[in-house]
């Protein structure tokens, strides 16, 4: 029967509008990108804000210290990669030269003194690591070649790169007055919950960052050295 149903319309109404925030968020993608990292960067410098201002001689304005502690982080940042850049191009130069070759090995386990109850799996092992060798070269190959054209990329998107760190400060600095703001727009009956919300999720977005943040640098650290301890290539 033809006619107005109210719930089908409002069905088709929300739909459509969770259609266009998607189409919103696909169309602004890059933008909220920088805003995440912007967002990142700034719950991992918060606690060096926090303990320039505790340790500080004299009391300075706060953009001082975030200044302070976004340019230690930039200075110690650009520094590992410049240290890294180099030994990283090179390793990948390396690993696009000779994956080939090592594919092209026929019995590659046959150097590899295996136990005497796997003696009898050899050729299986042989037959999967020579196929995941193929694998491992149709996926690394590319990006091996193509690292010199990834660094000029991230050079025209320079702008991309200062603008993050800016916004950061931004953060950072203006976190408390943001969020004053924020709280000033509801009505005084709810504006204590809306602070206490917006605490909350301010202090687990900030514990969430900074343990995926050392998480990161825990891996890091423990992959490199023991790596670089048992002389493993790329």
């Amino acid at each position: 029967m033809l006619g107005w149903d109210a719930r089908a319309a409002r069905i088709a109404w929300t739909v459509g509008v969770v259609a266009i925030a998607f189409y919103a968020v696909f169309t602004i993608r890059k933008t909220l990108l920088i805003f995440l990292l912007a967002l990142f960067l700034a719950y991992m410098i918060a606690p060096l804000v926090g303990l320039i201002e505790r340790y500080k001689w004299r009391r300075i304005p706060r953009g001082v210290s975030v200044l302070a502690a976004m340019g230690l982080v930039v200075v110690v940042l650009g520094t590992i990669v410049a240290l890294a850049a180099p030994s990283i191009a090179e390793e990948a130069q390396k690993l696009a030269e000779q994956l080939p070759k090592l594919t092209e090995e026929s019995a590659i386990v046959d150097k590899i003194p295996l136990p005497g109850w796997l003696e009898q799996y050899r050729g299986r092992l042989n037959a999967s690591i020579h196929e995941g060798l193929k694998s491992a070269e149709a996926a690394a190959l590319p990006f091996a070649k193509n690292v010199g054209v990834g660094i000029l990329s991230a050079a025209g998107n320079m702008i991309f790169i200062v603008l993050i760190p800016i916004l950061a400060i931004i953060f950072v600095k203006d976190g408390p007055e943001i969020k004053k703001t924020l709280v000033g727009l509801n009505p005084a009956a709810s504006r204590a919950k809306v602070s206490n919300v917006l605490s909350d999720l301010h202090d687990a977005l900030g514990e969430y960052v900074r343990a995926l943040g050392l998480l990161s640098l825990a891996t890091l650290i423990a992959y490199g050295t023991v790596f670089n301890l048992a002389g493993v290539p790329y």
